[in-house]
């Protein structure tokens, strides 16, 4: 299976971190995860459940789509996680714009 969807999500959510001036010790903290979780996300190594996706933007304070690969990335088109990825994406979107 191709990663490469997983390893751009990790390089988002570490800029996004960083941007923020967190420590990926307290990204987990805040988000319930351990710092070896984060580590292993911000690498693309751990695949990051849907509803920790959404507790990260969150607790970076930035809308999740800045740290998701825009639809018709090569990336996401690639992943056999894509029908789930775009499904739980819109539903999430259309819910915030309500």
């Amino acid at each position: 299976m191709d990663d490469s969807l997983y390893r751009k999500l990790g390089d988002e959510i570490a800029g996004h971190r960083r941007q923020a001036e967190m420590t990926q010790e307290e990204l987990g903290e805040r988000v319930r995860l351990s710092r070896t979780s984060i580590v292993n996300i911000e690498k693309g190594r751990q695949r990051v459940a849907l509803h920790h996706l959404y507790a990260i933007a969150d607790a970076l304070q930035v809308d999740l789509r800045k740290i998701l690969p825009p639809s018709d990335d090569p990336a996401l088109q690639a992943s056999a996680d894509r029908e789930e990825w775009v499904a739980e994406i819109e539903s999430y979107l259309e819910e915030e714009s309500v």
